[in-house]
């Protein structure tokens, strides 16, 4: 169970509400507004409402990529002073100063003699060049052309994929640089660009003190709490967005809790703890104790905490009251004792699904376990006449419940009873608990759907040998013919399927048998293949027909007569099943897939 929670959860972290590409837009427009309202960004002019303009879905062109590195750079006053000597002629009137200004520094070149190309377009990796360069980090002597890319990469830089560059990829690969470390220094771009270039102070553990509140984009919730050298973290995530069970999408959580001691360290924070996980809603928890992590932390103002929570980029802090969050969490974590989880397991739970076939046929499959005590029963029963029945036992051992190894178990498949599940269409669950229960739609009731002692009943009734004959004759076998057709056409190419049929019968040696025929064309030319399902020797071949009387060929006496009878006893049932007068047939028009 525990690993069947464990992907659950994993499932629910990454499943989002938002598409990306409208995610992508908004972040785009967030990021040009930032670097607008710092004077690095300016757009093309106002719109009729007054705003600026941004047009962020075009390619960026190298006389725009230059302006905005002489801004990232701090020096678009300085290129402003002009009177620079520049002898290029195709480079628009308002890029001439920050043109002239990185073409006498040594910013950029020119494409020839006369030609800078300003009204062409910039890729990713020339951008990305330019704003490696605004962070102090030299071409040919840092990183090389070849590997642009990858060193930006592995600055923390967000390069875009290969392709048109756009005017919202350079707002966010330049916002992104503004909270990185010039080269050799502590100072951001941004601070350094801001004139806060000054060493931050190092954080004291004094100013740590008391409680700290964020909130993520996600709607997650997260509390922290110093005292002395000891901490509380509490990290509340909200779930169940994709669940099949409507009625808790929205509702379940899960609450993280890390207690222990913490130090400082050349800005990070250095935490010794234990672990603690749980949800309520999921009757769901886990204790991983004598943890170890580090955390980057600083306090650019005072008031405010950037901490990197486990997110992609740290979080934004602020002071808070104790909200009280904290104790509820470990109130909640303490009720979740193992009694209460197993007093929660009692009762009958139930699932009706449907599934389909890769042929687009469907089947039915119905659940039930039921739950007494540390003892449970279960039944899987789908359309196909397939059932699985199970009995054991089960611990609930703080992080899940551990079902031990099953006191009986079997399969009815197709008239026979079997210990072991073959063949079988419907899925036996793996484990069991309140956490699968409840996350997959199953119902609880106090009363059964009468499941299980079906399951049992019929495994009595096929104590009857004329009983379980009749049932394994009567059984549904379109799905070994539906997987004869899938492999006749993925081995001839091109063959049009003309008509097919199946029939099953006892053959002489009293297995329980069934045969396919199969009319296809092929580049005009007529074919027939047969196949021979032995399913109480689990086997199969081709030809059957030619099959057995190979054998005969090598068999005298008895031998000999018993594989010409199977022989023909192969040819027929499948004539009399091709006639409509035994089995199943189906027409071109009705053939699966």
């Amino acid at each position: 169970m525990k690993r069947m929670i464990s992907l659950l959860l994993a499932l629910l972290l990454v499943a989002g509400l938002v598409p990306a590409a409208l995610a992508a837009s908004q972040e785009a427009e967030q990021a040009a507004q930032e670097l607008y309202a710092r004077g690095l960004f300016l757009g093309v002019g106002p719109g009729e409402d007054g705003k600026p303009l941004f047009e962020l879905d075009r390619a960026m062109t190298r006389s725009e990529a230059v302006t905005m590195l002489v801004r990232l750079l701090g020096k678009e006053t300085e290129a402003a002073a002009g009177g620079w000597s520049l002898p290029f002629e195709d480079v628009p009137a308002w890029a001439r100063n920050a043109v002239g200004y990185a073409y006498a520094n040594g910013l950029t070149n020119g494409l020839s003699d006369t030609r800078f190309g300003g009204y062409g377009t910039v890729d990713a990796a020339q951008y990305t060049a330019f704003v490696l360069r605004a962070l102090g980090y030299a071409s040919g002597v840092d990183f090389h052309w070849a590997d642009t890319r990858a060193f930006a990469s592995g600055l923390g830089l967000p390069v875009p994929a290969e392709g048109v560059f756009t005017r919202a990829d350079a707002v966010l690969l330049s916002r992104a640089a503004l909270s990185l470390p010039l080269k050799g220094r502590s100072v951001t771009l941004g601070e350094s660009l801001s004139g806060a270039a000054v060493e931050p102070p190092m954080l004291t553990t004094a100013e740590l003190r008391g409680t700290w509140q964020a909130t993520g984009a996600d709607g997650s919730l997260r509390e922290w709490r110093f005292e002395g050298d000891s901490f509380t973290a509490l990290s509340v995530s909200p779930l169940g967005q994709n669940l099949p069970n409507a009625s808790l999408r929205g509702r379940l959580g899960v609450t993280a809790l890390r207690k222990g001691s913490f130090s400082l360290s050349d800005g990070s924070l250095v935490l010794r703890c234990d672990r603690y996980e749980c949800s309520g809603d999921l009757l769901y928890r886990t204790l991983t104790q004598g943890v170890s992590e580090s955390l980057s932390i600083s306090m650019p103002e005072r008031g405010v905490l950037l901490l990197n929570d486990g997110q992609r980029e740290p979080l934004r802090f602020l002071r808070a009251e104790d909200s009280g969050r904290i104790a509820q969490a470990e109130q909640q974590y303490a009720s979740l004792t193992d009694e209460y989880i197993l007093s929660q397991l009692a009762g009958f739970w139930s699932l009706s699904s449907s599934y389909t076939r890769p042929d687009g046929s469907s089947y039915q499959v119905q659940n039930e376990v039921f739950v007494n005590g540390s003892s449970y029963e279960l039944a899987v029963g789908d359309s196909t006449g397939y059932y699985y029945y199970e009995r054991g036992s089960f611990r609930v051992d703080g992080s899940g419940v551990y079902p031990t190894s099953p006191a009986d178990s079997f399969g009815v498949w197709r008239g026979q009873v079997s210990t072991r599940r073959s063949g079988a269409e419907g899925e036996r669950p793996e484990g069991f608990g309140a956490a699968i229960f409840l996350a997959y739609g199953y119902t609880h009731s106090e009363s059964s759907t009468g499941l299980i002692a079906r399951v049992l009943e019929e495994r009595e009734r096929l104590k009857d040998p004329e009983y379980a004959a009749e049932q394994a004759l009567s059984r549904d076998y379109s799905d070994l013919l539906a997987a004869d057709l899938a492999a006749l056409r993925a081995g001839r190419s091109g063959a049009a399927v003309e008509s097919a049929c199946y029939v099953a019968y006892r053959d002489r040696n009293n297995d329980l048998v069934v045969a396919t025929g199969i009319q296809y064309s092929l580049a005009g030319t007529g074919f027939y293949a047969e196949r021979l399902h032995n399913l109480t020797q689990n086997s199969a071949v081709d030809d059957p027909v030619y099959h057995y009387r190979a054998l005969a060929g090598q068999t005298y006496g008895e031998g000999k007569m018993l594989y010409l009878d199977l022989a023909n006893d192969v040819q027929a049932h499948l004539g009399a099943a091709m006639l409509g007068k035994e089995g199943a047939f189906f027409y071109a028009e009705q053939l699966p897939g």
